[in-house]
């Protein structure tokens, strides 16, 4: 079991968001410190997966501000081998590029405006 990220909340002082990784190993907690390479930055929330001997970090959030909340839609993932990490979609590329794919095309037309059509055609069926 693995766990990445989390927060601690004080209502004195700002919340202190985390970046650690850590390994439920034999009922103990195990904290695994990455190398100094780059790494996500601290957050909740996050989906982490498994796959093999690397763990896939997908997305999260984390307050700026009191009233503010920032949503991350990047992706990384860590070795469990080396313990390092590697950024394989930089923030907001995933939200671009999945805005970009779901884009329609201008010139074609709509569902609803072929349907129209059909019915245009058997309206003026109908007056011949």
């Amino acid at each position: 079991c693995y766990v990445f990220g989390g927060v601690h909340d004080d209502d004195d002082a700002p919340s202190e968001f985390y970046n650690d990784v850590f390994c439920l190993h034999r009922r103990r907690w195990h904290h695994l410190l990455p190398d100094d390479a780059p790494a996500p930055e601290p957050r909740i929330g996050a989906a982490l997966a498994l796959a093999g001997k690397t763990l896939l970090l997908l997305g999260g959030l984390r307050e700026t501000r009191a009233d503010r909340e920032r949503t991350f839609d990047d992706l990384w993932l860590f070795d469990l081998t080396t313990k390092a990490w590697t950024c394989k979609l930089q923030p907001s590329a995933a939200i671009a590029a999945a805005l970009q794919s779901r884009a329609p095309d201008d010139d074609s037309p709509t569902s609803s405006d072929s349907d129209d059509d059909d019915d245009d055609d058997d309206e003026r069926q109908n007056r011949a």
